[in-house]
């Protein structure tokens, strides 16, 4: 009896192993790309290895790591694209339409960060703006 207890036993941890291991350890990976940005200066290659943790956890649904990746690439992105923060929210509004709990919640929270941070920065644009017509609600603009 001991004996079936010992390989049931063994079994577990060997199955336990497999599946700890065929999880991705995303911690390897972050560390590659803060070694890219902060020693290296490589903006560019940190922001092609993001995407592809950020395909890795879609694929795993690994949502905190798919968040992390997806801040990562909007600020990588700020460097490298004009009219970013607009582009950051339509992102982001594509990105929740998939979205479950909790991870909805924390892409809501993040895009009102994005609309303010749109707004403070476009506030003299609003303002000083005449009585718009035939505009499109999409744009944000």
């Amino acid at each position: 009896m001991k004996s079936i207890k010992l390989i049931f036993l063994f079994l577990f941890a060997i199955v336990c192993v497999f599946c700890v291991s065929a999880q991705t350890n995303y911690d390897a990976q972050w560390k590659r790309i803060d070694e890219l940005i902060q020693k290296k200066n490589l903006p560019k290659t940190a922001f092609a290895e993001v995407k592809k943790i950020y395909a890795l956890a879609k694929k795993e649904k690994q949502e905190a790591q798919a968040i992390k990746a997806l801040i990562y690439m909007i600020h990588f992105q700020e460097e490298t694209r004009e009219n970013n923060l607009a582009l950051s929210i339509a992102d982001i509004e594509k990105e929740m339409i998939l979205a479950k709990e909790p991870e909805k919640s924390i892409l809501n929270n993040l895009l009102a960060g994005l609309y303010w941070q749109y707004l403070q920065q476009n506030r003299w644009k609003f303002y000083n703006r005449t009585r718009t017509v035939n505009f499109q609600k999409s744009d944000i603009a």
